[in-house]
């Protein structure tokens, strides 16, 4: 018997050795879910595929509480071998410190182990930014089901069409105000211009409660329909682009490789390389007033920074974007995309597998801008 056979043949050997290059040993990722959040789920989700896809065998063991009825079915868009298991627990205490035990409650053996526990610095994309980007997944069949829905309502697979959304302080998990909220009269027109001036169609993403805009041709409103976070992920993921202001939607196309573009966006690392970024004009004490390029390199391009501020007594406001310059972010995109013709092919998983993870990741990105 050679050493490698012997040493596989121990136990602790079987366990240690070629960890994700192995089908009986694959690298193990927990993921607890610390958010009750719709679009950092999608994020967070969408880290856990980045890391899963460094490897020829991974397995995935996501934990959510059960309060949020969408986790199951975000979660298991994972493209790659996982498990969800719904907690009762109170979902803050989805930390490492109170994971050892309820996780070996939910297995045995070497099967209660993991390679790595993501905590919620993965949130952000920028943690890991030299690590390729993974799409989640939607099977064949539920593509499917999902695409007739689509069709049924009147949105045609013979053109192409972009996703649209606007964050307003009346969601019924979120409904208070914050430095997010846009006015949605200056996002409405965005509707007819993608329609009548660029040719495309248009499916508005978010919840009931937003504002409604005028039926019309060439217009599918799926916030209008309750809990149908599928139906607006799927179209999500086949949109040519996305173009929103930060709210639960930029997390599912940012989940989908979705070309996109965040307006009125106060934190640089909401998004990739790939996106464009537009943030309204900060208005600070000192008399400056920053945007753009600007905002980023003062320091005060993070939504945190200034609620403190606010907190702290400080006077800063803010001046969202006009619509004629959130119709240049459309337009950016729109030539951005110009190879896009009808609905959007899924970006594909990455077949690279190097067996390994750098650790800690390189993190952090250059953000762009829409020229204004």
């Amino acid at each position: 018997m050679s050493d490698q056979n012997a040493y596989l043949g121990n136990a602790y050997g079987r366990f240690y050795t070629g960890i994700g290059c192995r089908e009986d040993r694959p690298f193990k990722i927990l993921a607890p879910i610390t958010t009750l959040s719709f679009g950092d789920t999608f994020v967070f989700a969408s880290a856990a595929a980045r890391v899963a896809a460094a490897f020829e065998y991974s397995h995935c063991r996501f934990l959510a509480h059960h309060s949020r009825p969408y986790f199951r079915d975000i979660l298991s868009l994972h493209p790659f071998p996982s498990t969800v298991d719904i907690v009762e627990t109170d979902w803050r205490q989805l930390a490492f410190s109170a994971l050892v035990a309820p996780t070996q409650g939910l297995d045995w053996k070497e099967a209660a182990y993991h390679d790595i526990v993501l905590t919620s610095a993965w949130l952000s994309p920028a943690h890991f930014g030299d690590l390729p980007r993974c799409p989640l997944v939607f099977p064949d069949p539920l593509a499917a089901a999902l695409a007739e829905s689509l069709l049924r309502m009147g949105l045609s697979d013979a053109n192409w069409f972009c996703v649209l959304h606007w964050r307003e302080p009346t969601y019924v998990y979120k409904a208070s105000a914050n430095l997010r909220d846009v006015d949605p009269q200056r996002y409405l027109p965005l509707i007819d211009h993608v329609i009548d001036e660029l040719g495309g169609q248009v499916v508005l993403c978010g919840h009931p409660e937003m504002t409604r805009p005028k039926p019309r041709a060439g217009l599918v409103d799926l916030a209008g329909i309750a809990n149908s976070w599928m139906l607006q992920a799927f179209a999500t993921s086949r949109a040519r682009f996305f173009a929103g202001s930060p709210s639960g939607i930029t997390g599912v196309a940012h989940a989908f490789l979705t070309p996109s573009a965040h307006l009125d966006v106060l934190d640089w690392y909401t998004g990739e390389a790939e996106d464009w970024l537009m943030t309204p004009t900060l208005h600070l004490p000192d008399g400056r007033n920053l945007r753009g390029e600007d905002l980023f390199q003062s320091g005060w391009m993070h939504s945190m920074r200034i609620a403190k501020a606010l907190r702290d007594g400080q006077l800063i406001t803010q001046t969202k974007s006009e619509t004629g310059e959130l119709i240049r972010a459309l337009e950016q995109l729109f030539r951005d995309t110009q190879d896009v013709f009808g609905w959007r092919k899924p970006a594909p998983v990455p077949t690279k597998r190097p067996n390994a993870l750098r650790f800690p990741p390189g993190g952090g990105y250059r953000p762009r801008f829409i020229p204004l």
